[in-house]
């Protein structure tokens, strides 16, 4: 059974779309579970009901045309109830629903089994037989895994828009998808759909003349090189150097032997450019899919793009695109090197099937203030082209051909985005006091290196995280101490004298380097952070050595240590920081020992404050992987990202006890995580005593309207509220009356969305 279970399940998945898949399983089953039926029914909504889409068994004329109502028949039952039915005795039963046209009556045992896919019912799978019986555990057993199997395939299918699967969603109004929000905003445009053509289907030709083919691929390469720098330069005035250095990686890495090296070999050895482009990067895009790693795999969606792109310049196919006015830009997966296709003053927003809120994508569409949502798994990408579509960053959705009412809701949206916007200007280069005088500094997350650093430092109090590993990531092996210092030098000259944190290397995770791959089943819970570190002593001290370095003269320098889990690897870093000054001393530098602090993100330091207190100055907390290590959620996958919840009671909880043990040993306390930006969040992080917030640089008009706006006393109140408080609905709910009661709620979302709300 399990050798016949898995055969059925290869053939499934490796179906090249869903009516062979279901054709296959209806067979496959019929014959291994020596029934006289196998049929498979799918919802259609549009039309509330379940038709017969495949069956061996039943009459072939009926297939695409029977079908039952929503509630109707024993089919009805199981997608009533998303759990199996079974009877040895169908007609008799009180549900049953006779469909003339599929000859059906002879059969009296029935087995119906859900296809559920994240909690919606997609359809049903049915085994009949004309010898009364109950079918036993282990055939029910299989049927549902097999379902399950369908699942992922009816929910592909969807997904591209296959043609037959779900065409009722383009004539529907309102078609709601959800997704993962990389970039707060409304944006409201028509759809392009960026063709992400299969690189596996290009045919492979061989050259008549390599030298000639040779040649006119190393011209492809260089007219790209020059497209992404002119694509880079567009970016200029829109995102930071440190977002705009991505394309660098892409140019790097048309310069790599493992991608255009291994294209000319192929060329050289007698195939045409077109077919070895195609070739290599589509293996190549493979390898990296297959990774592991989440960072690796990002950038196979990114050898893919160069692949396209690096074909499209042999093809000379570099027509002017006609851009409607305002374009929602669509696509499974999307790349940094489309966005700067498109004028930013018709780019509306941005909507992928797949992506997580880490990608390079949502990084630049923050930075540029872009409404992004990705992974919205459901998304019928291939059918969408042309449609009005809404991009809801607020809400984690997208409005596929929105109703006149939808779309009137949201240009008010917009146009009372742009009102609030115009009101925080007023608050620029002003600190955030509250009513009662208490002052609440509010520092920047950034990235290393830009010439965005002079505006940065003049719309905070500080960096509170300098993410020192960005460097790392977009080179092509180590950067230098050297390097490194003069990156360092350049943040701590901008900031001077505000107080620069710099985070040391936090690589592993989601973070990998591409000259230093981290293979691991589960990266989040591996080696990661000061681990890596620790095991690289070379690596860690001449980083410190750099940063230190950099400081001379400057003295705002602070070094903060990440995913520390116990007070060993607290006391070996410590001491090598401590060596590495005492060098630079030694080397005649005028240079003062930094302040040192750690990254309060794994659950066992909420637990050992006081120990770590001792050893340092400071302690901040890095929200993000605090909650996802808390609560056990992925907060980049779409399955589970709803479940990613910072209000959940045991992190309000975990992060009231942070602060109180900072207090009582007399260290600074900041936090630097998601949470410190959320506008919501800001009174009780105030309340729980925290010193300072680190935030995106866009959040901080907000957060400072917030604070400015209330008294350290009325945070209490409601801090002492929340804390007692079971479910994150509740507090979430709590909060926003206390917003709408100050006149703030529109600061956390445009009051005009309530107009949205059920809809």
């Amino acid at each position: 059974m399990i050798e016949t279970l898995r055969g059925i399940v290869q053939g499934v998945a490796n179906a090249r779309d869903l009516n062979t898949a279901m054709e296959l399983l209806v067979v496959k089953v019929k014959n291994a579970m020596n029934v006289g039926v196998c049929s498979v029914y799918l919802n259609d909504p549009q039309f509330q009901r379940f038709l017969l889409m495949a069956s061996d068994g039943l009459n072939r004329q009926s297939v695409g045309k029977s079908y039952l109502e929503y509630g109707q028949g024993l089919v009805g039952l199981v997608a009533e109830r998303a759990e199996p039915v079974n009877t040895d005795n169908a007609p008799g039963h009180p549900s049953y629903q006779y469909l003339n046209e599929t000859g059906e009556d002879r059969y009296f045992s029935f087995l119906g089994v859900p296809i559920v896919h994240q909690r919606k019912v997609l359809g049903v799978i049915v085994v009949q037989q004309s010898t009364p019986r109950a079918f036993d555990d282990a055939e029910v057993s299989m049927l549902m895994t097999l379902s399950a199997q369908m699942a992922s395939v009816v929910a592909h299918a969807q997904a591209i828009g296959e043609q037959g699967a779900w065409s009722w969603q383009t004539l529907s109004e309102d078609r709601r998808f959800h997704g993962i929000g990389a970039s707060p905003g409304i944006g409201v445009g028509t759809a392009y759909v960026m063709q992400s053509s299969q690189l596996s289907a290009i045919p492979n030709t061989q050259a008549d003349h390599p030298a000639d083919e040779e040649g006119r691929f190393v011209a492809a390469v260089d007219e790209l090189k020059a497209s992404l720098d002119q694509t880079s330069d567009r970016l200029a005035d829109r995102v930071g150097v440190e977002e705009r250095t991505l394309f660098d990686a892409y140019i790097r890495m048309l310069d790599d032997d493992a991608l255009a090296g291994a294209i000319l070999g192929r060329i050289r050895g007698g195939q045409g450019a077109i077919g070895a482009t195609a070739r290599i990067a589509d293996a190549l895009s493979q390898r990296f899919d297959a990774m592991d790693d989440a960072y690796l795999r990002e950038r196979g969606s990114d050898v893919r793009d160069l692949g396209r792109r690096l074909i499209a310049a042999l093809q000379a196919s570099s027509a002017e695109v006609e851009w409607p006015d305002q374009v929602v830009l669509v696509a499974d997966e999307l790349t940094p090197a489309v966005l700067g296709d498109v004028p930013r003053s018709k780019l509306a927003g941005l909507l992928a099937v797949r992506g997580s809120a880490s990608s390079h994508v949502a990084i630049i569409a923050r930075s540029m203030g872009v409404p992004c949502v990705v992974g919205a798994g459901d998304l019928p990408s291939a059918i969408l082209h042309g449609l009005d579509v809404v991009v809801d960053g607020y809400r984690n959705l997208a409005v596929v051909n929105p109703g006149r009412f939808t779309r009137v809701a949201y240009q008010l949206v917009k146009r009372e985005e742009s009102q609030i916007e115009r009101q925080l200007g007023k608050l620029a280069g002003t600190p955030a006091v509250t009513l009662d005088q208490h002052h609440l500094p509010l520092l920047v997350n950034m990235g290393a290196g830009g010439d965005s650093l002079a505006a940065l430092a003049l719309a905070s109090e500080g960096c509170g995280l300098s993410r020192t590993e960005i460097p790392f990531m977009l080179e092509s092996s180590f950067p230098t101490e050297a390097a490194q210092r003069a990156v360092y030098r350049a943040e701590l000259e901008a900031f001077a004298p505000k107080p620069v944190t710099m985070r040391t290397l936090d690589i592993g995770g989601d973070k990998a380097l591409p000259y230093f791959p981290i293979h691991e089943a589960n990266p989040f819970l591996g080696w990661r952070g000061i681990r890596v570190s620790l095991d690289h002593p070379e690596l860690f001290m001449a980083q410190v050595r750099a940063m230190i370095a950099a400081s001379e003269g400057l003295g705002n320098l602070q070094i903060m240590l990440p995913m520390v889990s116990k007070v060993s690897e607290l006391d070996e870093a410590i001491a090598m920081i401590h060596r590495a000054w005492e060098e630079l001393v030694h080397e005649k530098l005028d240079v003062d020992l930094p302040k040192i602090g750690v990254m309060i993100e794994v659950p066992a330091t909420v637990y050992q404050i006081p120990e770590i207190a001792r050893r340092v100055d400071f302690v901040s907390v890095g929200s993000n992987d605090l909650t996802q290590y808390l609560l056990a959620v992925d907060r980049d996958n779409a399955q589970v990202a709803d479940l990613y919840d910072g209000f959940h009671p045991a992190v309000i909880r975990a992060l009231t006890a942070i602060a109180a043990g900072a207090k009582a040993c007399g260290v600074h306390v900041s936090i630097c995580g998601e949470m410190a930006g959320d506008p919501l969040a800001a009174p009780l992080l105030l309340a729980m005593g925290y010193d300072s917030l680190s935030m995106s640089v866009t959040q901080i008009k907000r957060v400072k309207r917030i604070i400015t706006a209330l008294t350290f006393a009325r945070a209490h109140l409601w801090l002492d509220e929340v804390l007692v408080m079971e479910n994150p609905e509740d507090i979430r709910r709590y909060l926003n009356e206390q917003f709408v009661g100050l006149e703030l709620d529109q600061l956390i979302a445009p009051k005009g969305l309530r107009r949205l709300e059920g809809s």
